[in-house]
């Protein structure tokens, strides 16, 4: 599973333009790949990197999750299924292991280290969304989004409910001061 993390990781930062453009002319201690080579990575991220849509029915997500994974299993595992046009899975792990021994990422400048960093850790903050059943998270909420299922009496209870916990008084403070 690491290997699959290490070449998903390689392949998401093949589509950083600083880094490409390396690739493209074999500079900063980058191998040259021909366009190609670069093509097959850039089908191989959309690939194994699927973009997911989280109005989309949970049997499609899912269903595009399992399929990235066995694609991205198929590449570690070195097999000899095609994957991608004539490519196989051993074609494609030749091809990330080139990428990964050559000196571009050790010789990375900071600031592309931190653009890199950055990139990947610019997410949408997760919206917290309770619904009748349980609380669910929700990556990137928009404007035009349904919350016509949200229960709002249930918000208020469970908010009520909280509040009431929490119910800090005068007296409660002049009690904890007075301890000191």
């Amino acid at each position: 599973m690491i290997a699959f993390l290490e070449y998903k990781e390689i392949i998401a930062n093949t589509q950083i333009p600083e880094i490409s453009y390396s690739l493209t002319s074999g500079t900063n201690g980058a191998i040259k790949l021909n366009g190609q080579e670069l093509t097959l990575l850039n089908l191989l991220h959309l690939l194994i990197n699927p973009t997911i849509n989280f109005k989309e029915n949970n049997k499609i997500r899912s269903k595009k999750l399992q399929i990235a994974l066995e694609n991205g299993i198929k590449v570690v595992k070195d097999s000899s299924f095609q994957i991608i046009s004539r490519y196989t899975g051993h074609d494609i792990k030749c091809l990330l292991d080139r990428v990964r021994n050559c000196q571009l990422f050790v010789n990375m400048p900071s600031w592309l280290e931190n653009m890199i960093f950055i990139e990947q850790m610019s997410f949408a903050a997760p919206a917290r969304a309770v619904t009748n059943s349980a609380s669910c998270f929700a990556i990137g909420s928009s404007s035009k989004s349904d919350y016509s299922s949200i229960d709002t009496d249930s918000n208020d209870h469970q908010i009520d409910k909280y509040s009431d916990t929490m119910n800090f008084t005068d007296d409660n403070y002049k009690t904890v001061k007075k301890v000191r």
